[in-house]
């Protein structure tokens, strides 16, 4: 059974993180695979590795006929559709998924469902109900970016066919009313009596997501508690959730038939069995049956009828039976966290029953397989967190006890109170808040005692899967030799670094913040950050999810110097996310003195006209300005030329007066191997004389899909194109390496047609 699993987990991997689906005609030899696997058992593993990439296939196949159609892509509509889950609201945007039913003016295939966001709504849809709303339509893609989070892959792996913002309208409104048998409905009524009777409750977010799932009312401080101490998946209903349930419920059913109660001529086991299935069902269903708990049902189904079957239950074979039903039913799950999450605890359970001796205390038991979670877990959170939780061992110790014998039984028992009306469920969720309050502070204490957690630079995908062997090597008996070995691999995630630059080269790193600029310049041991991309006071920043994620890949804690080219939002608007680490000395700007009063700066920034050149690791840096940068703010942008065994010229918004000045002051100086095209190639700027000066041989532009002004105007291309330049897009190829080396220019785009399935369905 393993080996069939491992057969099928593999296929399906080959087929998701393939560059290209193929024909869907093959999956016609399906049958002739499987004659082989009964008839051949000396080719079973390659026939059962050759057939889920078939079927995998094919189903893959069947989800792209279901994504939002190219002639609907950035159209204005009317969507008819059911609301699928509970929304999730900020305090400036509501987000939500709906079912479609109807779309005007369109009789082709509906998408399956759809992601939607609302700004400044004022109404708010509940789960279950059949709404009508004016939409701009986009598809299911998203922003690309090195160390960043690959939002299409998620929505792909998710089945969300597509996006769409809601427009302000006198057509939104509600058609009818929700279902009282909708699950979705009653999860918002129990998120409801929460709300109600825990009104004073700091915690109450964390409440919701014990209860129901529901994370979007956690707070953003607890939230990263949570992950700095390596704790996160306990505060969100997965499979350790049910896991829990089922235990807890299998030892009150084991209670209640030796009681005498209910027995029914039923035997313990059964009874107890039962009981525990059922109560982790009704469980799963306050969560609205997420993936996380419907492969956990499986896993118990699975065991269930082993248990009424009576058969011997071996953990790792069920685990296997279950990975193959899923695999083939939803292959989708292969590009999900929280499948690998979820497989990989329970692989790690099923290690340590096989590696643990018989007639150890249940806390050393605790202690034994806590140990083996925090070793065996540790390539599972580089490569899907990136980062070291030291603190992990210690905080799961105590809050899976307390989590899982007091906190969990008494939100079992409080919720359901609460929904009924009972005004005494108060004070039993007042206690839950009062216990959860006492493990975030437990959290606190370890991370501030040094166990704080720490991110691992990008390591090789191929090390990160040798640390799993190594780690098992560790835990095996002491008598097995190569154990001193393994320790040392252990340490690689600690050790390794990113390789350097050599002297006199340089990287450019142009990141996909879409209609923004946000870019970083990296030379042997410096880093220069050139604009932060667009963001708000409510908490949207492209620093967020572009810059800063990239900065830890590179093991760049904080950078050499910050320029903000000037104070337009496209621009500045990432830089609150870095506030708490500004430095006046280390930050320059075209426009310093409306930086500061954007931001509200407690110092002055320094401007980049006039500033001196410098010298970094063999490649020169210089500003280009004129003696009058006078006008408005974009033609005060900050010109930055970088000077290695290649040139490059950085533009910001600079218009056609600003072009001319610099003509007319550096002449052929300004001539360049890559330019950033001035203002996102809008009509304003890159003008002809400025184009002929600089004669770049890569030029790029940064911007949006499908964004409001139609840059780059064609026009402005055409002008860099009659050079024979190569034109490189944000919003086509992701975020843009450039490498300036003796050898020459290397260039990477990071979204490559082919290279990904999700990306080009």
């Amino acid at each position: 059974m393993p080996l069939q699993a491992l057969a099928i987990l593999l296929g399906t991997l080959a087929s998701f993180y393939g560059n290209a689906l193929i024909d869907s005609f093959w999956s016609a030899y399906l049958p002739v695979l499987l004659l082989l696997v009964f008839l051949c058992p000396r080719y079973r593993f390659i026939a059962l590795l050759t057939a889920a990439v078939l079927w995998s296939n094919f189903l893959f196949h069947q989800e792209f006929k279901y994504r939002l159609a190219a002639d609907l892509q950035g159209s204005t509509r009317l969507l008819q559709g059911v609301v699928v889950d509970v929304p999730d609201q900020d305090a400036r945007r509501l987000r939500l998924y709906l079912q479609p039913r109807q779309i005007e003016g369109f009789h082709g295939r509906l998408p399956r469902l759809l992601r939607l966001s609302w700004y400044e709504n004022k109404a708010v849809p509940a789960a279950g109900e059949v709404w009508q709303f004016e939409v701009r339509l986009r598809s299911a893609a998203g922003l690309l970016n090195p160390g960043g989070f690959d939002y299409q892959r998620w929505l792909f792996s998710k089945g969300i066919d597509g996006t769409a913002y809601i427009r302000q309208s006198q057509h939104n409104r509600r058609l009818q009313l929700a279902s009282g048998w909708n699950i979705h409905h009653n999860r918002e009524h129990l998120a409801t009596a929460i709300e109600r009777y825990c009104t004073d409750c700091p915690r109450a977010g964390l409440i919701k997501a014990l209860a129901l799932g529901f994370r979007g009312d956690i707070e953003e401080s607890q939230a990263q508690l949570l992950r700095d101490s390596g704790t996160a998946h306990l505060l969100a209903i997965s499979g350790l959730h049910i896991g829990m349930v089922a235990l807890l419920f299998f030892a009150l059913g084991s209670f209640v038939w030796k009681a005498g109660v209910l027995r029914n001529g039923i035997n313990r086991l059964q009874f107890a069995s039962s009981s525990a299935l059922l109560a982790s069902a009704m469980y799963a269903a306050m969560a609205g049956f997420s993936l996380p708990t419907v492969r956990a049902l499986l896993m118990l189904l699975i065991v269930y009828l082993a248990l009424q079957l009576r058969n011997r239950i071996n953990l790792l074979h069920c685990l296997c039976l279950c990975v193959i039903i899923i695999l083939l039913i939803d292959p989708l799950s292969v590009g999900s966290i929280s499948f690998w999450l979820t497989f990989s605890a329970l692989l790690v359970i099923a290690f340590a029953q096989f590696r643990l001796p018989s007639g150890l205390t249940w806390w050393r038991q605790l202690l034994a397989l806590q140990l083996c979670f925090s070793i065996l877990f540790l390539p599972v959170g580089i490569v899907a967190f990136g980062q070291v939780n030291p603190s992990a061992l210690l905080a799961n110790i105590v809050a899976i006890p307390l989590l899982s014998f007091v906190v969990l039984p008494l939100i079992l028992l409080a919720v359901p109170l609460a929904a009924a009306g009972f005004t005494w469920s108060q004070w039993l969720l007042q206690l839950v808040d009062t216990l959860l309050g006492w493990i975030l502070v437990w959290f606190e204490w370890l991370l501030q005692s040094g166990l704080g957690s720490f991110a691992v630079t990008s390591i090789p995908l191929m090390i990160s899967v040798l640390l799993l062997p190594v780690g098992l090597l560790l835990l095996m008996p002491a008598a097995l030799p190569g154990r001193s070995f393994a320790l040392l691999l252990l340490l690689l995630p600690f050790v390794w670094s990113m390789p350097r630059l050599q002297q006199g080269e340089y990287q450019l790193t142009l990141l996909d913040v879409g209609m923004g600029t946000s870019l970083i310049l990296q030379t042997r041991h410096h880093s220069l950050i050139y604009d932060f991309g667009p963001g708000n006071r409510w908490g949207y920043s492209a620093a967020d999810w572009a810059l800063l994620p990239y900065m830890r890949q590179q093991g760049i804690d904080e950078a050499d110097l910050m320029v903000i080219s000037h104070v337009d939002q496209d621009h500045s608007g990432g830089f609150r996310s870095l506030l708490a680490d500004y430095s006046p000395e280390k930050l320059l700007s075209g426009t310093p003195r409306k930086l500061v009063r954007r931001f509200r700066l407690a110092y002055p920034v320094q401007s980049c006209h006039g500033y001196p050149d410098w010298h970094w690791d063999g490649v020169d840096f210089r500003f280009l300005s004129t003696q009058s940068d006078g006008g408005n703010s974009n033609n005060r942008s900050c010109v930055l030329q970088v000077i290695g065994h290649q040139r490059m010229l950085i533009a910001g918004d600079i218009e056609t007066r600003q072009e001319a000045k610099l003509v007319l002051a550096f002449g052929d100086e300004l001539a360049a191997d890559v330019l950033l095209a001035p203002h996102h190639g809008s009509n304003t700027s890159s003008s002809a004389a400025f184009v002929a000066s600089v004669q770049p041989r890569h030029v790029l532009f940064t911007l949006s899909a499908d964004n409001r002004w139609g840059f780059p105007k064609p026009e402005v291309v055409a002008r860099y194109r009659n050079i024979a330049a190569r034109i490189y897009r944000s919003d086509r190829d992701g975020a843009i390496q450039m490498q300036s080396r003796q050898a020459g220019l290397r260039v990477k785009a990071h979204r490559i047609k082919g290279q990904r399935i999700w990306r080009d369905g």
